[in-house]
């Protein structure tokens, strides 16, 4: 005789059941299969079919005694749902995403997407840049289900601007330097840059940057004269002659108030000649030694 494993196993058990009576095809005591707790009901309960039995009847022990028809089918298997359609799409246009399944019990399959979409195609649309996805599930007869889930990325076009290239001309005017030494005599270099000196620069974006740069002329003469006076300068606050000098330039006289390059204020005592070096700077030329001290925040 052919037999068979059978599982019966509960979803739903009221809070009022202990016990589960297990018949074959009618509640009669000579059909009875098994009495079970309603644990074990409810985690499957197994035992041998040995008359192939399609129709199964389970009664609670609650007090409506209440009666449940059961009738045996192969077991289900769940779709397995897959989406396909554009991976990459412009910003702001519509595409359709299609859902498929497989059933390997030959149920029909129902989709739903998880914007509310009912039905295998979707058409979407995003006003968001990059990736965004997209989910469907496809239930069963039974109501067993998979899922699936489709990434698109959305995009814009870029436009890219070149400048155009650009020249910069600079011409240097005509210039003299004059250097002047101590030492016992009196050296002069004059540099002479040639007049109309130009510097070309042109730039093409993506390209070359090529300096083009015209020669310069430097003349250098050298002069030696005899060493000019100097005149002894006296500390401004103190009144004592101080180890400073300051080189004769034709309209110094006794008496007149200078700061000099070290920043401290002198008077113009007396004038000394064939000075070789040594001499101060001055920087600023005074009335008097007060209006000097207080320029110089009362040195």
């Amino acid at each position: 005789m052919a037999s068979r494993t059978v599982v019966i196993k509960g979803k739903n058990v009221g809070l009022d059941v202990n016990r589960i009576a297990i018949y074959r095809d009618e509640i009669h005591p000579d059909k009875l299969v098994s009495i079970v707790t309603k644990a074990a009901f409810m985690s499957g309960y197994e035992f041998q079919d040995d008359e192939m039995q399609d129709k199964y009847v389970c009664q609670c022990d609650d007090p409506c005694n209440t009666v449940v028809n059961l009738f045996l089918r192969e077991r289900n298997f769940p779709p397995v749902v897959t989406i396909t359609g554009p991976t990459s799409a412009y910003l702001g246009s519509t595409i359709t995403l299609t859902a498929t399944a497989t059933d390997a019990n030959g149920d029909t399959v129902t989709f739903e997407w998880e914007d509310g979409t009912q039905g295998a195609t979707n058409n979407v649309t995003s006003s968001n840049l990059g990736d965004v996805t997209y989910n469907a599930v496809g239930f069963d007869e039974v109501g067993d289900w998979d899922t699936d889930s489709h990434v698109v990325n959305w995009y814009t076009t870029t436009t890219t601007t070149t400048a155009a290239p650009t020249t910069t001309t600079t011409t240097s005017a005509p210039t003299t330097t004059t250097t002047t030494s101590g030492g016992g005599g009196t050296t002069t270099t004059t540099t002479t840059v040639d007049p109309g000196t130009t510097t070309t620069t042109t730039v093409d974006p993506g390209t070359t940057t090529t300096t083009t740069t015209t020669t310069t002329t430097t003349t250098t003469t050298t002069t030696t004269t005899q060493a000019p006076g100097y005149w002894n300068l006296r500390l401004c606050d103190t009144g004592s002659l101080a180890n400073q000098q300051v080189q004769d330039t034709g309209n110094i006289n006794t008496g007149d108030v200078f700061k000099a390059g070290n920043g401290i204020c002198y008077e113009v005592d007396t004038f000394q000649s064939n000075q070789s070096g040594g001499l101060q700077t001055i920087v600023s030329e005074f009335g008097d030694c007060q209006e000097c001290l207080d320029a110089n925040g009362g040195v």
